[in-house]
């Protein structure tokens, strides 16, 4: 099996994907998935809104973020739906393409938590 975008490709065997099914309840892990990942995905347009518009207010052309920080930043800022939270992560993001380490990996699993 094989999962594929414009960037990654990911290939699991058809036992390991089985397995997977097996251990999380498939029917459930969909019906749960699929609502967790119109939330979370959700989520993360409305901080991709936020910074678009705090880049537009300062006329700066953001520059490209870590991969490493990105996954920290996609998993912790997915999680909020909070506004007042959602205008920190934008900030946190703005910051980071800035200025490259300008947040570590902890602070970002500080605020996550």
């Amino acid at each position: 099996m094989k999962y594929k975008d414009p960037i990654y490709e990911i290939e699991t065997t058809s036992e390991d994907y089985k397995f997977l099914e097996k251990i999380a309840n498939n029917n459930l892990f969909k019906l749960v998935s699929d609502e967790m990942s119109y939330w979370r995905w959700n989520n993360l347009c409305r901080v991709a809104e936020k910074v678009k518009a705090k880049c537009q207010q300062r006329s700066y052309d953001p520059k490209q973020v870590a991969p490493k920080f990105l996954s920290y930043f996609f998993e912790g800022s997915s999680m909020k739906d909070s506004d007042d939270l959602q205008e920190i992560w934008a900030e946190i993001l703005l910051g980071e393409s800035e200025k490259e380490n300008s947040y570590s990996l902890r602070t970002l699993d500080v605020l996550k938590k």
